[in-house]
Order: C-alpha cells, then structure tokens, then sequence
C-alpha cells in the first residue's frame, strides 16, 4: 500500500483549484490531495473485486488510525461478505442508471479491466476546499464515500464521446458548442455524503468540491486517469466556474 500526493495521469497542466470568496479572493491554500493505492497484487477480476476493497479499507483504517496528521478513515461497519454484497449491489444498480454502465460493467467482472485499463482500489482524502476541475473519465469508475461531504456538477446524457484508445494521448470532449433552452441546462448538481455511491462511466463528465468546512474521504476502484477539459472547450456557462464560498449552500 502506498501513498502519494495527487498526480493526474497526462494531466496537461491539470491541477486542482481552490475555493475563493467573491469579496475577499482566494482563500488560503488547501493541502494537497492524499491518494493511498493498493497493491498491484490486489487487482483481480470477478466477484472478488468487492472483497478485495474491504481488505483494503479495513487495514488502511487501522494503518492510519495511529497517525494525527491525516484524517480518520472509517473502518466498515459490518463481516466482509455483508460489505461486499451491498457493495456489488450499489454497484450494479449505479451502473444500470449509466446508458452504458451494464456493458462496462460486465466487461470489468469478465477481464478485470475496463476500457483494457487494469482498476485499483484507492482512497481519496480531499482537504476541504478544494475543487477538481470539468474532466472526463478514459475507464469506469465507482466511488463510496466513507465520510465528509463532496460536491459536484455533472453533465446529464450519454457521454460526448467514448473513444479514449489505450495506446493514444486521450483528446478531451468539445463542449464549447453546447447550446440549451434557459433553464435548461443538462447539468445536475449534487451532494455526496457518507454511504453514497456514484460511478462515473467511460466519458462522463463532471466537476467536484468541497467547501472550506467540508473535507472528504472516499473509497475508489477505478484506474486512475482522467482528462482534463480546458477553458476552451467547455461550454459558455457559469456551471463549472471555480465556485465561490458564497455559493457552496446551492448543493
């Protein structure tokens, strides 16, 4: 198991933001993002994906628990079969939600990978107030989150595009031509707390915060890449501006 400070995969100069007041600027930097990853070896296919990650969790928990300079992270609360059952089900009923969630996710419990990307377990614990910039997904992933709250806006739909090759530099989705009806703008804003599931197919897109009085921890299978959209090519819309302190209550 290991820990490391937030890295983004051909990130492009993608880095994560911090949350600013409207009237008195930026507000003081956040700590960096800690990401501790399982060991390669605890990367299987099949129904011992689940099991693997309350393995995973539970000696992270007692890792962690003698260290006072990093958040606690909850220990799972019920036998590992238990954990592991209603994981697989939060998972499959997330993935049946996704237009293409069934295909990813049978391909991920058929080979072990998705997108012929290999998934890892990982623990995010993101400080309060910070933000991740709009970015897309090259594999699917599923989260839980194990305390804190976490933001984000999510673009609503089937995703812009699916085609992330393998052996080729991803190329971000052009949204800078979306145009919508007012009032209607395919974005949903929500709010992820404690026992929440969520799972990000091939392609999806969104952005995610916390607030300076929030901090997070989540537990992620996923391959860990991700791509960034840049100003350009996000649409002409205040929804993934670096959202302000005053504005956090609107999620």
């Amino acid at each position: 198991m290991t820990a490391a400070i937030f890295r983004v995969v051909l990130a492009r100069g993608y880095v994560p933001r911090q949350l600013f007041s409207s009237t008195s600027g930026p507000i003081a930097a956040p700590a960096s993002i800690i990401i501790h990853t399982a060991e390669t070896s605890d990367v299987v296919s099949g129904s011992y994906f689940p099991r693997c990650g309350y393995d995973f969790i539970e000696n992270l928990s007692s890792s962690l628990s003698s260290s006072a300079s990093l958040p606690v992270v909850p220990a799972p609360s019920t036998g590992r079969e238990d954990w592991a059952a209603r994981w697989q089900d939060q998972f499959a009923l997330k993935c049946n939600e996704k237009k293409y969630g069934d295909i990813e996710r049978e391909e991920l419990f058929t080979t072990g990978k998705s997108n012929s990307r290999t998934l890892q377990w990982r623990m995010l614990q993101i400080p309060a107030g910070m933000v991740l910039p709009p970015h897309t997904h090259v594999a699917l992933e599923f989260y839980t989150m194990l305390s804190g709250t976490l933001r984000e806006v999510r673009m609503l739909g089937p995703p812009l595009s699916r085609d992330f090759p393998l052996d080729q530099e991803p190329e971000p989705p052009d949204m800078s031509k979306m145009r919508w009806v007012e009032g209607a703008a395919p974005f949903a804003f929500n709010r992820l707390r404690p026992g929440d599931t969520n799972v990000n197919e091939l392609g999806s897109i969104h952005q995610t915060f916390t607030t300076t009085s929030d901090s997070a921890v989540l537990l992620v299978l996923g391959c860990g890449h991700i791509v960034p959209i840049p100003d350009k090519r996000l649409p002409v819309t205040s929804l993934f501006e670096v959202p302000t302190v005053e504005s956090r209550e609107r999620w």
